[in-house]
């Protein structure tokens, strides 16, 4: 190993130093003038106590127990919804945030799914679909839990309303997600027909509202799950540095994710058909651990400020 020559270490230490108290002596919104050293070291501690990437893997797996029927929930409401090809652009919304053969795979198993003839919203059928839909929400909430006085436990049935309450509000999210892509889409189509031609402008606008959109959708998803699943003796606010931090990361995992495997993954070649199930169980576990590192931040802000941990008593 090469020995740093003196003069070096100790600029290197006058840097560390110069950093250190930087990071003492500033905060961030939303931090509530927590600083960001004390932050940071409470997060990194809390990482290495709580095994996050076991909680991880067990929300992705109840994610993956409650993604049929969610399915099946959210394509039985979709004929009670007046709007035309709402069902093609659920897909298409889909389409932009899966890998390539994650889409594929979840696309075949939809349209066998769809094309079986369900009962009404009151069916029983419909009903235990939202029920197991829950079970991926539930978990991700069981996730939340935090062995310290500023944490309650929920018990069974309390746990289990929490996820129902949760759960509806993120199929609502979703499904108005995909009407403001329709209107965008069809204000666009408007602007087009009366200008004459469908402009590079317009198919770029398109793009853009499309993106804003998903943006938004995973933004206000997380938040809602920030805000109602932690079981703190008071809440979050709604918008957080961990929520901001989660919905940025989901999105940018998913897509550098899907790049990978569209372009360098070999997973079907290595274990022929199951090879789209593992990737989509991989991005289910990696966007897992983003919501868990947004939910730590979060809580690394919250205990550094009830112990009165601020980067103004230093001053």
């Amino acid at each position: 190993m090469p020995v740093i020559p003196e003069k070096y270490r100790d600029r290197i230490e006058a840097w560390r130093q110069k950093a250190k108290f930087f990071l003492q002596s500033s905060s961030l919104p939303g931090f509530y003038k927590v600083s960001i050293w004390d932050v940071g070291e409470f997060f990194f501690q809390e990482i290495r106590r709580d095994r996050i990437a076991v909680r991880a893997g067990a929300i992705s797996f109840n994610f993956l127990l409650a993604l049929f029927p969610s399915i099946i929930f959210l394509f039985t409401l979709i004929p009670y919804i007046p709007v035309q090809d709402l069902d093609r652009y659920l897909l298409n919304t889909l389409h932009e945030v899966l890998p390539e053969s994650g889409f594929q795979f979840l696309e075949s198993t939809i349209t066998d799914i769809v094309s079986i003839k369900r009962g009404g919203l009151l069916s029983f059928g419909f009903l235990l679909a939202f029920f197991f839909a829950t079970n991926g929400v539930n978990g991700l909430l069981l996730a939340f839990n935090k062995e310290h006085p500023m944490y309650r436990r929920r018990g069974m049935l309390r746990g289990r309303l929490a996820a129902f309450r949760l759960t509806f509000y993120l199929f609502f999210l979703f499904i108005v997600s995909i009407l403001l892509i329709i209107a965008g889409d069809k204000v666009v189509f408007w602007f087009a027909d009366k200008i004459g031609f469908l402009s590079v402008f317009s198919i770029i606008l398109l793009s853009v509202i499309k993106w804003i959109v998903i943006l938004l959708l995973f933004f206000t998803g997380i938040s809602l799950i920030y805000y109602y699943g932690p079981t703190k003796r008071y809440r979050y606010k709604f918008l957080t540095p961990g929520g901001t931090f989660a919905s940025i990361f989901s999105v940018l995992t998913s897509l550098g994710f899907g790049s990978f495997v569209n372009n360098f993954g070999l997973y079907n070649e290595v274990y022929g058909s199951i090879g789209t199930l593992i990737v989509l169980m991989i991005w289910m576990n990696l966007n897992s651990f983003v919501l868990i590192l947004g939910f730590e931040i979060n809580n690394s802000i919250i205990m550094n400020k009830e112990i009165g941990k601020s980067f103004i008593d230093r001053k």
